[in-house]
């Protein structure tokens, strides 16, 4: 040992036996590697399921925030169209929120959160941002129901846009398309063609969009055309409708002078009488 300490003369003798030794070292210290391997990849597996776990639980708390934001976009979206429809058309009426449909299979109605209290009043007429929707057909204090166009026991006055014929279309009810009826076979009709409101009946504003039509169907020796439309509304899907004003007018029916003159000659020789 002296002389090792002294002369270093074991220095070989010392590094053969390191490199016969090493293999066993690190024999010996596998056992243990393996132990901090296990041991860190279940801490890490562990620490894993954790963040998990809070993010699912911060998921399910947002989860309904989150869905109610696309919702409320889309009624934005929607409230937006009819009031940029609304100024463009100069229409005055009451904006809605459908709150419930129809418990009847067989019918095509929806109720909104508007009522008389609002100045809802029966008869008036429902759109949302593409077109007509309804008919307000019961008005109640705080709630109305509109009778879709798809109803089979709603009718509506159209006119074509393109050539300006005047037809009636009629709802058929739940998951088929309205139909025009009584079209000659010599009208000039083509699918298409956009169909809106003509403003006869005093209920709907005249140039409305209603439909467009969707099949034409001509068959051999009928008098009459066999065609179906499809609503532009979305009289399933709208959440936002604007209730319009009623626009009923009085109708001054013009009178014949001459049967005029007669009435008040008539009159005239009674009362001396």
């Amino acid at each position: 040992m002296f002389v090792d300490s002294r002369f270093r003369a074991l220095d070989t003798v010392r590094s053969g036996i390191a490199t016969v030794v090493h293999p066993l070292q690190q024999a010996a210290l596998v056992p243990l590697q393996l132990w901090r391997s296990v041991s860190t990849s279940f801490e890490s597996r562990r620490d894993l399921q954790i963040e998990n776990t809070a993010l699912r639980e911060k998921a399910l708390a947002n989860a309904a925030t989150v869905q109610g934001y696309g919702s409320l976009v889309r009624e934005n979206e929607q409230m937006r169209i009819l009031l940029t429809l609304r100024e463009r058309a100069s229409l005055t009426g009451i904006g809605a929120e459908v709150i419930q449909t129809g418990r009847d299979p067989f019918s095509q109605r929806v109720f909104i959160d508007r009522g008389v209290q609002h100045g809802i009043q029966n008869g008036n007429a429902a759109i949302d941002g593409n077109g007509v929707v309804g008919q307000v057909t019961r008005a109640h204090p705080l709630v109305s129901e509109v009778t879709l166009v798809t109803d089979k026991d709603h009718a509506i006055p159209v006119q074509n846009e393109r050539t300006g014929v005047r037809y009636v279309m009629f709802g058929l009810g739940s998951e088929q398309l309205p139909e025009l009826r009584f079209v000659a076979t010599t009208v000039d009709v083509q699918a298409g063609d956009t169909l809106v409101t003509s403003g006869l009946d005093g209920v709907y504003p005249p140039a409305l969009v209603v439909a467009k039509v969707a099949m034409i169907n001509r068959e051999p020796g009928q008098t009459f055309l066999r065609i179906r439309c499809t609503p532009v509304a979305g009289v399933a899907s709208s959440q936002k409708v604007l209730v319009l004003a009623s626009n009923t007018k009085k109708i001054d029916i013009p009178v014949d002078p001459k049967t005029e003159k007669t009435k008040s000659g008539a009159s005239a020789v009674g009362g001396k009488k």
